[in-house]
Protein backbone atom coordinates (compact mmCIF):
# COMPACT_ATOMS: atom_id res chain seq x y z
CA UNK A 1 0.00 0.00 0.00
CA UNK A 2 1.09 3.39 -1.07
CA UNK A 3 0.17 6.35 1.44
CA UNK A 4 -1.23 9.20 -0.64
CA UNK A 5 0.93 12.22 -1.06
CA UNK A 6 3.83 11.03 1.43
CA UNK A 7 4.43 7.65 -0.81
CA UNK A 8 5.41 5.30 1.77
CA UNK A 9 4.94 2.15 1.62
CA UNK A 10 3.92 0.34 4.84
CA UNK A 11 2.76 -3.13 5.72
CA UNK A 12 0.22 -3.55 8.58
CA UNK A 13 0.40 -7.05 11.08
CA UNK A 14 -3.40 -8.35 12.07
CA UNK A 15 -3.85 -7.93 16.34
CA UNK A 16 -4.28 -10.61 18.05
CA UNK A 17 -7.75 -12.19 18.01
CA UNK A 18 -8.20 -11.21 21.73
CA UNK A 19 -6.68 -7.53 21.53
CA UNK A 20 -9.14 -4.87 22.54
CA UNK A 21 -10.85 -2.82 19.82
CA UNK A 22 -8.59 0.66 21.12
CA UNK A 23 -4.57 0.63 19.53
CA UNK A 24 -2.55 -0.40 22.35
CA UNK A 25 0.72 0.98 19.99
CA UNK A 26 2.14 0.93 17.03
CA UNK A 27 5.30 1.77 15.27
CA UNK A 28 5.97 2.79 11.80
CA UNK A 29 9.19 1.87 10.00
CA UNK A 30 9.73 4.18 6.95
CA UNK A 31 11.20 3.24 3.61
CA UNK A 32 11.31 -0.74 3.19
CA UNK A 33 10.22 -1.22 6.39
CA UNK A 34 6.51 -2.33 7.99
CA UNK A 35 3.82 -0.90 9.99
CA UNK A 36 4.49 -3.48 13.28
CA UNK A 37 1.94 -4.03 15.87
CA UNK A 38 2.34 -4.24 18.99
CA UNK A 39 -0.95 -4.64 20.99
CA UNK A 40 -1.24 -6.27 24.28
CA UNK A 41 -2.41 -9.37 24.23
CA UNK A 42 -3.71 -9.71 27.26
CA UNK A 43 -7.23 -8.83 26.42
CA UNK A 44 -7.65 -6.43 28.94
CA UNK A 45 -9.24 -3.15 28.75
CA UNK A 46 -7.38 -0.15 29.70
CA UNK A 47 -9.85 2.16 32.00
CA UNK A 48 -9.53 5.38 30.64
CA UNK A 49 -7.55 3.97 28.00
CA UNK A 50 -4.50 4.52 30.45
CA UNK A 51 -4.03 1.41 32.26
CA UNK A 52 -3.33 -2.13 31.23
CA UNK A 53 -2.10 -5.41 32.98
CA UNK A 54 -0.30 -8.32 31.20
CA UNK A 55 1.92 -10.80 32.31
CA UNK A 56 4.84 -7.92 32.35
CA UNK A 57 2.76 -5.87 34.38
CA UNK A 58 0.85 -5.15 37.87
CA UNK A 59 2.99 -7.75 39.79
CA UNK A 60 2.45 -7.48 43.40
CA UNK A 61 5.58 -8.53 45.61
CA UNK A 62 6.43 -8.15 49.03
CA UNK A 63 8.56 -4.89 49.73
CA UNK A 64 8.75 -4.91 53.52
CA UNK A 65 7.47 -6.78 56.78
CA UNK A 66 7.35 -10.56 57.94
CA UNK A 67 3.84 -11.04 57.88
CA UNK A 68 3.91 -11.20 61.81
CA UNK A 69 3.17 -8.54 63.76
CA UNK A 70 6.24 -6.61 65.71
CA UNK A 71 8.67 -4.05 65.46
CA UNK A 72 11.74 -5.07 64.45
CA UNK A 73 13.94 -3.17 62.31
CA UNK A 74 15.41 -5.16 59.25
CA UNK A 75 15.75 -5.81 55.56
CA UNK A 76 12.71 -6.64 53.54
CA UNK A 77 10.66 -9.61 55.47
CA UNK A 78 13.23 -9.33 57.96
CA UNK A 79 11.52 -6.29 59.11
CA UNK A 80 8.37 -6.04 60.85
CA UNK A 81 5.49 -3.53 61.09
CA UNK A 82 2.48 -3.89 63.02
CA UNK A 83 -0.55 -2.75 61.66
CA UNK A 84 0.49 -0.14 59.11
CA UNK A 85 -1.93 2.44 57.76
CA UNK A 86 -0.50 5.64 56.03
CA UNK A 87 2.52 5.41 53.94
CA UNK A 88 3.82 8.68 51.99
CA UNK A 89 7.02 8.68 49.39
CA UNK A 90 9.72 11.12 50.45
CA UNK A 91 11.44 11.07 47.61
CA UNK A 92 12.96 8.35 45.09
CA UNK A 93 14.51 6.51 47.84
CA UNK A 94 12.64 7.00 50.92
CA UNK A 95 9.41 5.60 51.87
CA UNK A 96 7.43 6.59 55.23
CA UNK A 97 4.81 4.77 56.72
CA UNK A 98 2.69 5.44 59.63
CA UNK A 99 3.40 2.04 62.20
CA UNK A 100 0.00 2.59 63.24
CA UNK A 101 -0.46 -0.17 66.29
CA UNK A 102 3.63 -0.05 67.34
CA UNK A 103 3.12 4.11 67.88
CA UNK A 104 5.96 4.66 65.17
CA UNK A 105 6.60 6.22 61.84
CA UNK A 106 9.39 4.17 60.28
CA UNK A 107 11.48 5.04 57.35
CA UNK A 108 12.35 2.46 54.22
CA UNK A 109 15.11 2.57 51.76
CA UNK A 110 13.86 1.79 48.77
CA UNK A 111 17.05 1.00 47.31
CA UNK A 112 17.94 -1.81 50.32
CA UNK A 113 14.63 -2.14 51.59
CA UNK A 114 15.75 -1.41 54.95
CA UNK A 115 13.15 -0.36 57.50
CA UNK A 116 14.37 1.65 60.45
CA UNK A 117 12.71 4.48 63.13
CA UNK A 118 12.65 7.54 62.29
CA UNK A 119 10.20 8.92 65.43
CA UNK A 120 8.53 7.28 68.12
CA UNK A 121 9.07 4.97 70.59
CA UNK A 122 6.19 3.61 72.87
CA UNK A 123 2.36 5.05 73.42
CA UNK A 124 2.22 8.38 74.36
CA UNK A 125 2.07 12.25 72.68
CA UNK A 126 5.57 14.26 73.71
CA UNK A 127 7.04 16.07 71.55
CA UNK A 128 10.47 15.72 71.14
CA UNK A 129 13.40 14.33 68.75
CA UNK A 130 13.83 11.13 66.97
CA UNK A 131 12.76 8.09 69.74
CA UNK A 132 12.61 10.47 72.37
CA UNK A 133 8.91 11.43 70.67
CA UNK A 134 5.48 9.54 71.28
CA UNK A 135 2.40 8.94 69.21
CA UNK A 136 -0.56 7.23 69.33
CA UNK A 137 -1.76 5.14 67.15
CA UNK A 138 -0.71 7.22 63.99
CA UNK A 139 -3.12 6.41 61.22
CA UNK A 140 -2.31 9.28 58.29
CA UNK A 141 1.29 10.63 56.80
CA UNK A 142 2.55 12.81 54.02
CA UNK A 143 5.29 15.00 53.39
CA UNK A 144 5.64 18.81 52.16
CA UNK A 145 6.48 18.71 48.39
CA UNK A 146 10.02 20.17 48.82
CA UNK A 147 10.71 16.77 51.52
CA UNK A 148 11.57 18.86 54.34
CA UNK A 149 8.63 18.52 56.46
CA UNK A 150 6.33 14.91 57.28
CA UNK A 151 2.77 15.57 58.89
CA UNK A 152 1.45 12.71 60.81
CA UNK A 153 -2.64 12.32 61.44
CA UNK A 154 -1.80 11.32 65.41
CA UNK A 155 -4.96 9.43 65.72
CA UNK A 156 -5.39 8.40 68.79
CA UNK A 157 -4.19 11.90 70.47
CA UNK A 158 -6.52 13.13 68.19
CA UNK A 159 -4.11 15.44 67.08
CA UNK A 160 -1.80 17.33 63.94
CA UNK A 161 2.13 16.59 63.89
CA UNK A 162 5.01 18.02 62.05
CA UNK A 163 8.17 15.76 61.41
CA UNK A 164 11.52 17.83 60.50
CA UNK A 165 13.08 15.28 58.40
CA UNK A 166 16.68 15.95 58.64
CA UNK A 167 16.36 16.49 62.74
CA UNK A 168 13.41 14.01 63.42
CA UNK A 169 11.90 16.76 65.42
CA UNK A 170 8.37 16.21 66.19
CA UNK A 171 5.98 19.11 67.30
CA UNK A 172 2.05 19.65 67.56
CA UNK A 173 0.55 21.36 64.50
CA UNK A 174 -2.83 21.15 65.36
CA UNK A 175 -4.98 19.70 68.10
CA UNK A 176 -5.73 20.42 71.39
CA UNK A 177 -5.81 16.71 72.54
CA UNK A 178 -9.46 16.18 73.21
CA UNK A 179 -12.14 15.00 70.61
CA UNK A 180 -14.17 17.70 69.19
CA UNK A 181 -15.20 19.69 65.79
CA UNK A 182 -13.80 22.95 66.99
CA UNK A 183 -11.95 25.10 64.40
CA UNK A 184 -8.75 27.79 65.15
CA UNK A 185 -5.46 27.84 65.57
CA UNK A 186 -3.04 25.64 66.54
CA UNK A 187 -4.29 23.86 69.83
CA UNK A 188 -7.29 25.27 70.24
CA UNK A 189 -8.40 23.87 67.42
CA UNK A 190 -10.17 20.22 67.61
CA UNK A 191 -10.49 16.84 65.91
CA UNK A 192 -12.73 14.03 65.73
CA UNK A 193 -10.39 10.84 64.82
CA UNK A 194 -8.47 12.16 62.20
CA UNK A 195 -7.09 9.30 59.19
CA UNK A 196 -5.51 10.65 56.04
CA UNK A 197 -4.01 13.64 55.93
CA UNK A 198 -2.46 14.96 52.35
CA UNK A 199 -0.63 18.06 51.04
CA UNK A 200 -1.36 20.15 48.33
CA UNK A 201 0.87 20.84 45.84
CA UNK A 202 2.26 24.16 46.51
CA UNK A 203 2.90 23.02 50.22
CA UNK A 204 0.39 25.60 51.70
CA UNK A 205 -2.48 23.61 53.11
CA UNK A 206 -3.08 20.22 54.47
CA UNK A 207 -6.52 18.70 53.93
CA UNK A 208 -7.52 15.76 56.91
CA UNK A 209 -10.09 13.32 56.76
CA UNK A 210 -12.01 12.66 60.13
CA UNK A 211 -13.87 9.69 60.57
CA UNK A 212 -15.74 10.09 63.54
CA UNK A 213 -16.30 13.50 62.67
CA UNK A 214 -17.63 13.06 59.43
CA UNK A 215 -15.72 16.03 57.92
CA UNK A 216 -13.06 17.10 55.69
CA UNK A 217 -10.56 19.84 57.29
CA UNK A 218 -8.19 22.16 55.84
CA UNK A 219 -5.42 23.31 57.85
CA UNK A 220 -3.08 26.36 56.79
CA UNK A 221 0.38 25.31 57.43
CA UNK A 222 1.98 28.65 57.97
CA UNK A 223 -0.60 30.06 60.56
CA UNK A 224 -1.90 26.26 62.10
CA UNK A 225 -5.17 27.62 61.39
CA UNK A 226 -8.25 24.38 61.44
CA UNK A 227 -11.42 25.23 59.62
CA UNK A 228 -14.44 23.04 57.73
CA UNK A 229 -13.48 22.17 54.21
CA UNK A 230 -16.40 20.72 53.84
CA UNK A 231 -18.99 18.07 55.18
CA UNK A 232 -21.86 19.12 58.41
CA UNK A 233 -20.37 17.09 60.37
CA UNK A 234 -23.30 14.48 60.63
CA UNK A 235 -23.20 11.52 58.92
CA UNK A 236 -25.00 11.58 55.13
CA UNK A 237 -24.37 11.08 51.12
CA UNK A 238 -25.42 14.46 50.16
CA UNK A 239 -23.55 16.42 47.30
CA UNK A 240 -23.49 19.92 47.69
CA UNK A 241 -20.94 23.04 48.33
CA UNK A 242 -18.60 23.09 51.41
CA UNK A 243 -20.81 22.28 54.50
CA UNK A 244 -24.12 21.51 52.61
CA UNK A 245 -22.33 18.12 51.65
CA UNK A 246 -22.21 15.39 54.02
CA UNK A 247 -19.89 12.03 54.62
CA UNK A 248 -20.19 8.95 56.09
CA UNK A 249 -16.99 8.02 57.90
CA UNK A 250 -14.44 10.04 55.38
CA UNK A 251 -11.00 7.96 55.59
CA UNK A 252 -8.55 8.24 52.12
CA UNK A 253 -7.71 11.67 50.96
CA UNK A 254 -5.38 12.48 47.37
CA UNK A 255 -4.94 15.53 45.38
CA UNK A 256 -4.46 15.27 41.95
CA UNK A 257 -1.47 16.29 40.28
CA UNK A 258 -2.74 19.56 39.20
CA UNK A 259 -4.25 20.80 42.38
CA UNK A 260 -7.80 21.01 41.40
CA UNK A 261 -9.34 18.07 42.64
CA UNK A 262 -9.46 15.92 46.32
CA UNK A 263 -10.89 12.53 46.38
CA UNK A 264 -12.29 11.39 49.23
CA UNK A 265 -13.00 7.59 50.12
CA UNK A 266 -15.57 6.90 52.69
CA UNK A 267 -14.92 3.76 54.69
CA UNK A 268 -17.11 1.42 56.82
CA UNK A 269 -20.40 3.19 56.98
CA UNK A 270 -20.24 5.12 53.13
CA UNK A 271 -18.09 2.73 51.06
CA UNK A 272 -18.21 5.20 48.18
CA UNK A 273 -15.62 7.70 46.55
CA UNK A 274 -15.97 11.59 46.26
CA UNK A 275 -14.47 14.32 44.56
CA UNK A 276 -14.48 17.99 45.49
CA UNK A 277 -13.24 20.63 43.32
CA UNK A 278 -10.92 22.43 45.50
CA UNK A 279 -11.41 25.68 44.24
CA UNK A 280 -15.41 25.74 44.66
CA UNK A 281 -15.68 23.11 47.86
CA UNK A 282 -18.19 21.53 45.38
CA UNK A 283 -18.69 17.92 46.56
CA UNK A 284 -19.72 15.64 43.54
CA UNK A 285 -20.40 11.00 43.70
CA UNK A 286 -17.85 9.39 41.59
CA UNK A 287 -18.37 5.78 42.32
CA UNK A 288 -19.71 3.37 44.58
CA UNK A 289 -23.24 1.78 45.72
CA UNK A 290 -23.14 2.76 49.62
CA UNK A 291 -23.27 -0.66 50.16
CA UNK A 292 -20.69 -3.18 51.39
CA UNK A 293 -19.99 -5.30 48.49
CA UNK A 294 -17.34 -6.85 45.77
CA UNK A 295 -17.88 -5.40 42.28
CA UNK A 296 -16.51 -3.37 39.49
CA UNK A 297 -18.38 -0.81 37.24
CA UNK A 298 -19.47 2.42 36.35
CA UNK A 299 -20.40 4.93 39.01
CA UNK A 300 -22.95 3.51 41.78
CA UNK A 301 -23.21 -0.03 40.31
CA UNK A 302 -19.42 -0.92 41.56
CA UNK A 303 -19.25 -1.35 44.95
CA UNK A 304 -16.10 -1.11 47.70
CA UNK A 305 -15.77 -3.01 50.92
CA UNK A 306 -13.62 -0.79 53.59
CA UNK A 307 -12.88 1.47 50.69
CA UNK A 308 -9.48 3.35 53.15
CA UNK A 309 -7.12 5.06 50.89
CA UNK A 310 -6.04 7.04 47.49
CA UNK A 311 -3.58 7.33 45.48
CA UNK A 312 -2.75 9.42 42.08
CA UNK A 313 0.49 8.99 39.90
CA UNK A 314 2.50 12.27 40.46
CA UNK A 315 3.60 11.89 37.00
CA UNK A 316 0.01 11.31 35.24
CA UNK A 317 -2.92 13.49 34.21
CA UNK A 318 -5.53 13.62 37.13
CA UNK A 319 -8.51 11.82 35.19
CA UNK A 320 -7.71 8.41 37.36
CA UNK A 321 -6.95 7.60 40.87
CA UNK A 322 -6.04 4.51 42.66
CA UNK A 323 -7.94 3.13 45.78
CA UNK A 324 -7.74 0.59 47.92
CA UNK A 325 -10.76 -1.70 49.96
CA UNK A 326 -10.97 -4.66 51.77
CA UNK A 327 -9.53 -6.79 48.90
CA UNK A 328 -8.46 -5.16 45.89
CA UNK A 329 -6.55 -1.89 44.17
CA UNK A 330 -8.47 -0.47 41.93
CA UNK A 331 -8.77 2.41 39.22
CA UNK A 332 -10.94 5.00 39.09
CA UNK A 333 -12.02 6.87 36.07
CA UNK A 334 -13.45 10.41 37.61
CA UNK A 335 -14.50 11.40 33.98
CA UNK A 336 -16.97 7.88 33.69
CA UNK A 337 -16.77 6.32 37.28
CA UNK A 338 -15.66 3.35 35.83
CA UNK A 339 -13.95 1.14 38.65
CA UNK A 340 -11.54 -1.63 37.49
CA UNK A 341 -9.55 -3.93 39.68
CA UNK A 342 -5.72 -4.70 38.69
CA UNK A 343 -4.52 -6.05 41.91
CA UNK A 344 -6.63 -8.86 44.20
CA UNK A 345 -9.18 -10.90 43.76
CA UNK A 346 -13.08 -9.32 44.58
CA UNK A 347 -13.57 -10.35 48.03
CA UNK A 348 -11.18 -12.74 48.51
CA UNK A 349 -8.80 -11.57 51.12
CA UNK A 350 -5.56 -13.10 51.42
CA UNK A 351 -1.73 -12.30 51.14
CA UNK A 352 -0.78 -13.76 48.17
CA UNK A 353 2.01 -11.88 45.54
CA UNK A 354 1.12 -12.36 42.07
CA UNK A 355 -0.12 -10.39 39.36
CA UNK A 356 -3.78 -8.78 38.98
CA UNK A 357 -6.41 -10.85 40.44
CA UNK A 358 -3.52 -14.34 41.23
CA UNK A 359 -2.38 -11.91 44.08
CA UNK A 360 -4.34 -11.61 47.58
CA UNK A 361 -4.42 -8.48 49.92
CA UNK A 362 -6.47 -7.65 53.23
CA UNK A 363 -6.83 -4.30 53.98
CA UNK A 364 -5.77 -1.41 51.87
CA UNK A 365 -4.79 0.96 54.54
CA UNK A 366 -2.27 3.18 52.34
CA UNK A 367 -1.23 4.10 48.98
CA UNK A 368 1.56 5.75 47.64
CA UNK A 369 3.25 6.10 43.93
CA UNK A 370 6.93 6.00 43.57
CA UNK A 371 8.49 9.65 42.78
CA UNK A 372 8.53 8.07 38.73
CA UNK A 373 5.00 6.60 38.90
CA UNK A 374 6.41 3.09 37.77
CA UNK A 375 5.99 1.59 41.14
CA UNK A 376 2.62 1.88 43.82
CA UNK A 377 3.31 1.25 47.17
CA UNK A 378 0.33 -0.86 49.36
CA UNK A 379 0.53 -0.83 53.29
CA UNK A 380 -1.95 -3.89 54.13
CA UNK A 381 -2.86 -3.95 57.73
CA UNK A 382 -4.03 -7.12 58.65
CA UNK A 383 -0.23 -8.94 57.71
CA UNK A 384 1.61 -5.93 58.34
CA UNK A 385 3.30 -5.15 55.30
CA UNK A 386 3.91 -3.48 52.62
CA UNK A 387 3.75 -4.66 49.05
CA UNK A 388 4.06 -2.88 46.15
CA UNK A 389 2.85 -3.26 42.69
CA UNK A 390 4.97 -3.05 38.96
CA UNK A 391 2.58 0.19 37.29
CA UNK A 392 5.30 -0.06 34.60
CA UNK A 393 3.65 1.25 31.86
CA UNK A 394 1.62 3.11 33.64
CA UNK A 395 -0.74 3.80 30.22
CA UNK A 396 -1.80 2.23 27.74
CA UNK A 397 -1.34 3.08 23.88
CA UNK A 398 2.39 3.80 24.62
CA UNK A 399 4.13 4.23 20.36
CA UNK A 400 7.14 2.72 22.52
CA UNK A 401 6.60 -0.55 22.58
CA UNK A 402 7.32 -3.85 25.03
CA UNK A 403 9.19 -2.86 28.51
CA UNK A 404 9.04 1.58 27.16
CA UNK A 405 6.62 3.61 28.09
CA UNK A 406 5.83 7.25 27.26
CA UNK A 407 6.89 10.57 29.75
CA UNK A 408 4.33 12.40 30.26
CA UNK A 409 3.10 15.83 30.45
CA UNK A 410 4.26 16.90 26.76
CA UNK A 411 3.16 20.31 25.23
CA UNK A 412 3.40 21.48 21.75
CA UNK A 413 2.69 24.19 22.44
CA UNK A 414 6.22 24.71 25.01
CA UNK A 415 8.03 22.45 22.62
CA UNK A 416 8.51 20.05 25.23
CA UNK A 417 8.37 16.42 23.67
CA UNK A 418 8.68 13.21 25.49
CA UNK A 419 10.66 10.39 24.50
CA UNK A 420 10.69 6.66 25.59
CA UNK A 421 11.65 5.72 28.52
CA UNK A 422 12.73 2.01 29.54
CA UNK A 423 10.75 0.23 32.44
CA UNK A 424 13.43 -0.72 35.40
CA UNK A 425 14.57 -3.88 35.72
CA UNK A 426 13.77 -4.72 31.76
CA UNK A 427 15.84 -6.32 29.32
CA UNK A 428 13.61 -5.96 25.94
CA UNK A 429 15.41 -3.43 23.28
CA UNK A 430 13.63 -0.74 22.06
CA UNK A 431 12.21 -1.31 18.96
CA UNK A 432 12.56 1.74 17.70
CA UNK A 433 16.29 1.98 18.59
CA UNK A 434 17.31 5.70 20.48
CA UNK A 435 14.15 7.50 20.29
CA UNK A 436 14.52 11.03 18.99
CA UNK A 437 11.69 14.07 19.03
CA UNK A 438 12.17 15.98 15.49
CA UNK A 439 9.01 17.69 15.03
CA UNK A 440 5.41 17.53 16.75
CA UNK A 441 2.09 17.73 15.02
CA UNK A 442 -0.55 19.22 17.53
CA UNK A 443 -4.33 18.07 18.67
CA UNK A 444 -7.02 20.37 18.38
CA UNK A 445 -6.12 21.88 22.08
CA UNK A 446 -2.37 22.25 21.48
CA UNK A 447 -1.65 19.06 23.70
CA UNK A 448 0.42 16.18 22.28
CA UNK A 449 -0.51 14.16 24.93
CA UNK A 450 -4.30 13.18 25.61
CA UNK A 451 -4.67 9.73 25.70
CA UNK A 452 -2.21 9.06 23.32
CA UNK A 453 1.28 9.66 23.18
CA UNK A 454 4.27 10.99 20.54
CA UNK A 455 7.45 8.96 20.24
CA UNK A 456 10.26 9.38 17.33
CA UNK A 457 13.25 7.54 15.91
CA UNK A 458 15.98 7.78 13.28
CA UNK A 459 15.36 5.13 10.84
CA UNK A 460 17.82 3.95 9.15
CA UNK A 461 19.58 4.85 5.91
CA UNK A 462 19.04 1.11 4.29
CA UNK A 463 17.10 -1.74 4.51
CA UNK A 464 18.20 -5.63 3.27
CA UNK A 465 14.46 -6.79 3.24
CA UNK A 466 10.84 -5.65 1.98
CA UNK A 467 7.72 -5.77 2.99
CA UNK A 468 5.55 -8.26 1.34
CA UNK A 469 3.34 -4.68 1.33
CA UNK A 470 5.93 -2.89 -0.59
CA UNK A 471 6.35 -6.09 -2.97
CA UNK A 472 2.69 -6.12 -3.78
CA UNK A 473 3.11 -2.33 -4.24
CA UNK A 474 6.02 -2.31 -6.14
CA UNK A 475 4.64 -0.27 -9.52
CA UNK A 476 3.31 2.52 -7.39
CA UNK A 477 6.51 2.62 -4.49
CA UNK A 478 9.01 2.40 -7.97
CA UNK A 479 7.25 5.43 -9.06
CA UNK A 480 8.45 7.08 -6.04
CA UNK A 481 11.86 5.43 -4.97
CA UNK A 482 13.76 8.75 -5.09
CA UNK A 483 11.33 9.80 -2.11
CA UNK A 484 11.27 6.88 -0.35
CA UNK A 485 15.05 6.57 -0.22
CA UNK A 486 15.48 10.20 1.15
CA UNK A 487 12.87 9.64 3.75
CA UNK A 488 14.57 6.51 4.80
CA UNK A 489 17.62 8.67 6.45
CA UNK A 490 15.19 11.59 7.94
CA UNK A 491 14.37 11.68 11.52
CA UNK A 492 10.45 11.45 11.43
CA UNK A 493 7.92 12.36 14.60
CA UNK A 494 5.08 10.16 15.45
CA UNK A 495 1.72 11.48 17.14
CA UNK A 496 -0.95 9.05 17.98
CA UNK A 497 -4.45 10.62 18.77
CA UNK A 498 -6.49 7.63 19.96
CA UNK A 499 -9.84 7.08 20.96
CA UNK A 500 -11.76 4.22 22.12
CA UNK A 501 -12.52 3.23 18.23
CA UNK A 502 -9.33 3.92 16.84
CA UNK A 503 -7.02 6.44 15.98
CA UNK A 504 -4.76 8.74 13.94
CA UNK A 505 -1.25 8.46 13.66
CA UNK A 506 0.58 11.35 12.35
CA UNK A 507 4.27 11.63 10.33
CA UNK A 508 6.23 14.45 10.49
CA UNK A 509 8.70 15.24 8.31
CA UNK A 510 10.37 18.62 9.12
CA UNK A 511 13.09 18.26 6.43
CA UNK A 512 10.83 18.77 3.82
CA UNK A 513 9.22 22.47 3.45
CA UNK A 514 6.67 22.00 5.71
CA UNK A 515 4.83 19.11 7.50
CA UNK A 516 4.06 16.23 5.46
CA UNK A 517 1.84 13.94 7.26
CA UNK A 518 0.46 10.87 6.58
CA UNK A 519 -2.59 9.47 8.35
CA UNK A 520 -3.47 5.89 9.17
CA UNK A 521 -6.79 5.59 10.97
CA UNK A 522 -7.46 1.91 12.83
CA UNK A 523 -11.18 1.20 13.99
CA UNK A 524 -11.02 -2.58 15.21
CA UNK A 525 -8.94 -4.43 13.55
CA UNK A 526 -9.41 -2.68 10.02
CA UNK A 527 -6.34 -0.73 8.68
CA UNK A 528 -7.26 2.74 6.79
CA UNK A 529 -4.68 4.42 4.69
CA UNK A 530 -5.34 8.28 4.54
CA UNK A 531 -2.94 11.34 2.65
Amino acid sequence: LVCTGAELPVAAMKYPENAPKNLRAILLMVGLSALVSTANGSGVTCPAGRWEVSAATGAVTTLVGSGVAGSTDGVGVAAQLNHPRGIATLDATTLLVADTMNHLIRLVDLTTQTTSVLAGSTQGMTNATGTSAQFFSPAGICTSPDGVMAYVSDTGNEIIRAIVISTAVVTTLAGSGTPGRVDGVGTAASFSTPQDIVSTPDGMSLFVAEWVGDLVRHIDIASATVTVFAGTGVAGAVDGVGTSASFDNPTGLAVSPDGKTLIVTEHNAGNRVRAITIATKVVSFIAGSGAAGYADGVGAAASFTKVYTAAFDPTGDSSWVVVGDKTTVRVVDLGTGQVTTIAGLLGTPGNVGGTGAAARVDEVKGLAFSVDGLTLFVSVQLHHIVKSINMCPTHCNAVCGPAFYPLQNASCASNSYPECAQCPGSNVSSPIGSPSIDSCSCLGDGNAIVTGAICGFTSSSSSSSSSSASSSSSSSSSSSSSSSSSSASKSLGMLLDNTPNGGVLHLVDSVLAGPKACGVVLSGRNVTLAG
